[in-house]
């Protein structure tokens, strides 16, 4: 047990220093962000930290759990929401340290459990020696391809990557049903931290329970006890995976209940195969697995490098060869999926799995086919001893090794000759290279075990976090924030603070985050259906379908001229108070009134625009097809657009709007209270977008919290006078998931301790 303990403490040693190497200089900058080193947008800075600083922020300081987010979209839940990330355990420490110190903490964490994680499936699951696992956990971690990641901001795809191999870990030792739902839960915290990967872990489990259900099979028909054993075997394979799948849909559920919910209103879950295929990695990307070139786009990050490539050949020559055999099939078919679009399987794929068409960026297939290169590269060191006993298999791996040599060299000179990729990474390349495959070589030929071993990590390690450093630098908050920071402490420092649109993503979702603005447009692969509708029509752009921006950009055009032709309206834009519109063009068009030039960006005013609630005495009932282009032909300021599914709301009595006053009392995250002032019976329209679960008090009255103008909160004030009006988002799917997931926590932590102490 001691020497157990030992080497445990050896190797977190090693893998935390490691990691602290590979990640360098971060951990003596934790103050800083992961930033791409090309001219890429990091969904770290967009996305993951205007969310999460959002939701630190007000626990640390409110004591309140943000569940709505107003900075983009004109509102948007962050119930349900993937990217958000407050259901995932480890990102409750943003609630105790600023949130660029917690995403450099979270990603040197991981990385390291993911790497830790390597060597626990290789080395207890699979049985490898020290090194070898060892060898893996440095192929699936510190490569290049995790760092493309960290690079573009996708924290919570490396915080549900780390989950991969314990996930794999649990699958492969799962005997009973205790050990199921360990399997599980693990899969849960997954698909926690990031949906795609969780996605992938149930794949990877998958395939693991099939190959062990195929074994058992093979076993018992082998030995001819296929009556009597049979009904044990199923038995006890029920018991284990179905208490995985009850594990993993209740320990998910804190997410996956809301999230179904928004998929309900989203445009995601209508994407076409088109936009399922989206980065496909094209089929000339598979020569970076080999060369160390510069794909055009993080997601097409393959490399692997010569040390990793050797030792998984060599795995084809040892004693697990047919395992070896079945792993290259298993990258093979994660490689030919990743080509997406490139092939007829992915389209296949599609019909087949359920949820696939969800999760667009067919490129990210390479990730479960790295973990199977990481598998082989472990079991290829582990195998020399054995190959050097056999001359045949040393003949052959030799064989192996002297083509991957020679088609690298041939491929590197044309590269070299063609101008392809950095000198300095060829140079590297080339020294890794010639380290790793001639120390495989000597490990067949000389009992030099240990040297073998030690010069193949180094050379692995060194490539790996080489290709690894070209990925990504480190940005202050200053430099996050600078594009657009000039218009944006314009407009903050407006004394008429309604929202802001710009065409032309002239003041950046994290800018807009600093400066405490709200953005109509914005950046998010989860966008209600109806406001990308609304805003097409508003905005004066053709609705392409599925973007993961609102306004869609053309992929081939550029950001601050593609829109230059629309028309923005601005009594439409109006209804959402808009009341400033930002471009990097002139808008034309009425309504909009010039203010000047801030930062080379045109600015100009929205004189339509409605306050953020106002009162309307007079409705019409439309159906909901016919909705979205009767507003242009309706008086917005006194008349109000409603569906029959809420034409019980609306009162029949005329009123003055003279005589109308609303006042915002207090604003929250979840909440909104109103002093109404109101001349009749009336409808009080907020211009706050329409979501499930907003609920209103009028005086203390529950009332329902209707649709009107099409996506706009509405409240039925039925009587003259004053009133105090709330309106409060109750995501009731949320809290109901949330204890679900906690009593399946709860439950095998009880179950654990009970084992633990009989």
């Amino acid at each position: 047990m001691n020497v157990v303990r030992r080497e445990w403490a050896w190797v977190v040693l090693l893998i935390g220093g490691m990691t602290l190497v590979s990640l360098w200089p971060l951990p003596v900058h934790m103050d800083r962000f992961l930033m791409p080193s090309r001219g890429e947008s990091s969904d770290l800075a967009i996305t993951h930290w205007p969310m999460l600083s959002l939701w630190g922020e007000s626990v640390r300081e409110r004591g309140e759990w943000p569940l709505w987010m107003t900075t983009y979209f004109s509102g948007q839940p962050l119930a349900g929401n993937p990217l958000v990330g407050f259901t995932y355990p480890p990102n409750w420490l943003h609630a105790a340290l600023p949130t660029e110190t917690a995403f450099a903490a979270l990603a040197l964490l991981h990385v390291g459990f993911g790497a830790l994680g390597m060597y626990a499936l290789m080395r207890k699951g699979a049985g490898l020696s020290q090194g070898g696992a060892l060898l893996s956990a440095v192929v699936f971690s510190f490569g290049s391809r995790l760092a493309a990641h960290l690079g573009a901001g996708h924290v919570s795809i490396v915080y549900g990557w780390a989950w991969l191999p314990w996930v794999a870990w649990a699958a492969v030792a799962a005997r009973s049903w205790r050990d199921g739902w360990r399997l599980g839960l693990a899969l849960a915290l997954a698909f926690l931290a990031d949906v795609r990967m969780g996605y992938y872990a149930a794949l990877v489990a998958g395939a693991i329970g099939v190959v062990r259900g195929v074994r058992a099979v093979h076993e018992l028909w082998t030995i001819h006890e296929l009556p009597l054993r049979a009904r044990r075997c199923i038995s006890r394979g029920i018991g284990v995976w179905g208490a995985a799948a009850l594990a993993f849909a209740s320990g998910a559920a804190v997410l996956a209940f809301p999230l179904l919910e928004l998929l309900g209103q989203a445009t995601r879950a209508g994407l076409s195969p088109q936009d399922a295929m989206a980065l496909s990695l094209p089929p000339a990307g598979l020569l970076g697995v080999v060369l160390p070139l510069e794909p055009a786009t993080h997601e097409w990050a393959t490399y692997l490098g010569l040390p990793a490539l050797g030792a998984a050949i060599v795995a084809l020559w040892g004693p697990r060869r047919k395992v070896a055999w079945a792993l290259w099939g298993c990258l093979a078919l994660s490689a030919v999926l990743a080509l997406g679009a490139y092939t007829p399987l992915y389209g296949a794929a599609l019909r087949v799995l359920p949820g696939l068409s969800l999760l667009r960026v067919p490129a990210r297939f390479w990730i479960p086919a790295l973990g199977c290169v990481a598998a082989l590269a472990g079991m290829g060191l582990d195998a020399l001893p054995a190959i050097r006993r056999d001359a045949r298999a040393r003949r052959s791996a030799t064989l192996g090794l002297g083509v991957l040599a020679a088609g690298a060299g041939a491929l590197c000179g044309a590269a070299l000759a063609t101008g392809l990729g950095d000198a300095t990474a060829y140079l590297r390349f080339g020294v890794a290279g010639a380290v790793g495959v001639g120390s495989l070589a000597l490990g067949m030929r000389e009992s030099a075990d240990r040297v073998a071993a030690a010069l193949i990590l180094c050379a692995a390690f060194a490539d790996a976090t080489g290709a690894a450093r070209a990925w990504w630098h480190l940005a202050a908050v200053d430099e996050v924030v600078a594009p657009g920071r000039e218009v944006a402490a314009y407009l903050a420092s407006l004394p008429e603070r309604g929202r802001v649109y710009s065409p032309s993503y002239s003041v950046p979702q994290q800018t807009a985050w600093f400066y405490g603005l709200e953005m109509a447009d914005g950046v998010d692969p989860t966008q209600l259906a109806r406001y990308r509708r609304f805003m097409a029509l508003a905005g004066g752009y053709e609705d392409t379908g599925y973007t993961v921006t609102i306004p869609p950009f053309p992929p081939d055009a550029s950001v601050e001229s593609a829109l230059r032709d629309s028309r923005p309206n601005a009594r439409l834009l109006g209804l959402l108070d808009i009341t400033h519109i930002v471009a990097a063009f002139p808008i034309a068009g009425d309504g909009w009134e010039w203010v000047g030039r801030v930062g080379g960006a045109y600015i100009f005013r929205n004189t339509e625009a409605l306050p953020r609630a106002w009162l309307v005495h007079e409705a019409e009932v439309v159906p909901d097809a016919e909705a979205l282009g009767r507003l242009e032909g309706v008086d917005l300021r006194q008349r109000a657009v409603v569906v029959p599914e809420w034409a019980g709301v609306v009162a029949a009595a005329g009123g003055d709007a003279d005589g109308d006053a609303v006042r915002v009392v207090a604003r929250s995250a979840n909440a909104l209270e109103l002093d109404v002032q109101a001349s009749a019976p009336g409808l009080l329209l907020v211009s706050e977008v329409w979501y499930p679960g907003w609920r209103a008090w009028v005086d203390g009255r529950a009332l329902p919290v209707a649709r009107a103008d099409y996506l706009l909160r509405a409240v039925p004030i039925e009587e003259a006078g004053a009133h105090r009006v709330r309106l409060a988002y109750v995501p009731v799917w949320l809290y109901v998931g949330a204890a679900v997931s906690a009593a399946a926590f709860l439950g095998y932590g009880i179950a654990a301790a009970w084992g633990g102490r009989r």
